[in-house]
């Protein structure tokens, strides 16, 4: 199998360099993740709470770096829904971002619950149900199944930086966070930037959207590292 893969690899940047090592790489490791859920899926998931808390930073990061590789999808020079290649690849990271985000969150809102007030835990709640609930859509949408209107999928899309936007609003109330609690609030408000006029294009690389997916993806990777930092400091002092 390694050596499958290596000829794979060899094979693909002899044709298209760098950039067809890449795209032969990431479906390899999105059905890594997915093999691995169904594997411990078949032997039984114990997550406790402890570890959801421990585990919600990483996670976190994980989803937002996957985000911001989503943002590359953006500079496709044809149509955004009629991408092809290493653009397809990255367009569909869009999933596996959002439900990881997801348990990213839940984690955070097991772990932070008691510091923030009802508005910061709503927030969380909405976040955590319409991230996947999107991806579902995403999906959906993009194989056909159904018909999904620009309207739909852009409100869809806002919904869960909607309760970020409210989890936000919290963490400046009551800072919960160690540091950078406006952060919440900053990668729940850019997504509605896509409300903008002309923020869509028809067809080639779209440098506003790239840029705006980029920040708020590297905006969930800081607050994956901060929730980290506070589970680690919050451990040592305990220790």
């Amino acid at each position: 199998m390694a050596q499958v893969f290596r000829d794979l690899c060899r094979d693909a940047y002899r044709q298209n360099g760098t950039l067809g090592v890449l795209e032969s790489w990431l479906p390899v490791l999105l059905d890594l993740a997915i093999t691995a859920v169904e594997e411990r899926r078949k032997k039984g998931i114990r997550m406790s709470k402890s570890t959801l808390i421990h585990l919600s930073g990483p996670i976190l990061l994980v989803g937002g770096v996957l985000f911001t590789v989503f943002s590359f999808s953006m500079l496709t020079p044809g149509f955004i829904w009629d991408t092809r290649g290493i653009y397809q690849v990255t367009f569909m990271m869009i999933v596996p971002a959002l439900v990881l985000l997801a348990i990213g969150l839940a984690g955070v809102l097991v772990r932070f619950a008691p510091r923030i007030n009802r508005l910061g835990r709503l927030g969380l709640i909405v976040a955590i149900a319409a991230a996947p609930a999107f991806a579902v859509l995403f999906l959906a949408g993009y194989m056909g199944l159904f018909y999904v209107s620009e309207v739909v999928g852009t409100l869809s899309f806002l919904l869960p930086h909607f309760g970020m936007m409210l989890f936000g609003v919290s963490t400046i109330q009551t800072a919960p966070l160690p540091r950078w609690n406006v952060l919440p609030l900053m990668v729940g408000l850019l997504p509605f930037l896509v409300l903008l006029p002309n923020s869509f294009s028809e067809r080639g690389p779209n440098y506003f959207l790239f840029g705006l997916f980029a920040f708020v993806g590297l905006g969930y990777v800081l607050l994956g590292y901060v929730v980290y930092s506070d589970v680690s400091r919050r451990e040592l002092a305990a220790a």
